[in-house]
């Protein structure tokens, strides 16, 4: 909406908008452009450190299952799928190689997740979420992006040998 450009724009240390960022090419080397099996490194391991650690990041989702590469209805891949037998959790991550076009991108790939995933789930007792899991912040407007939205957002260390 207009009112929500506006406020935006009080946080936006740049010109550009979501809309704008979104058409930039992006840095992470992953999805369409270098194929399923074309993923960056750091894109695989932080997915895989995600799918390996999943009560690290969300402890409340206790006695969970997680899957990677879990495919929707849409054909869309969620990087992570966390269930436990009343929520359900799709995980977008994006990784230091990330620019801001990724990550705007990343926030948007998690309203479509939770909703196509909602769709599929196809049982009002069972909580649908979507979470952004990064190893860099999101600029300012971008955490506000992402609060609107309603979805939740997590950075973690690139240097995961906790």
């Amino acid at each position: 909406t207009d009112a929500g450009k506006a406020a935006m724009a009080l946080y936006r240390q740049h010109p550009e908008t979501p809309e704008d960022i979104a058409k930039e090419p992006s840095s992470e080397k992953d999805g369409m452009l270098f194929g399923r099996s074309g993923e960056g490194e750091n894109h695989r391991a932080l997915r895989l450190w995600v799918h390996d650690n999943p009560g690290t990041l969300f402890p409340k989702l206790v006695g969970c299952v997680a899957e990677t590469e879990y495919l929707l209805p849409s054909a869309d891949r969620i990087d992570v799928l966390i269930s436990t037998l009343d929520e359900r959790l799709a995980v977008e991550a994006k990784s230091r190689d990330s620019n801001e076009a990724d990550l705007a991108r990343g926030i948007y790939q998690c309203v479509k997740y939770r909703a196509v995933l909602r769709a599929a789930t196809n049982d009002e007792a069972i909580a649908v979420h979507a979470c952004l899991v990064t190893e860099v912040p999101l600029p300012l407007f971008l955490q506000e992006e992402a609060r609107r939205l309603h979805i939740e957002t997590k950075v973690v260390p690139a240097d995961r040998k906790l």
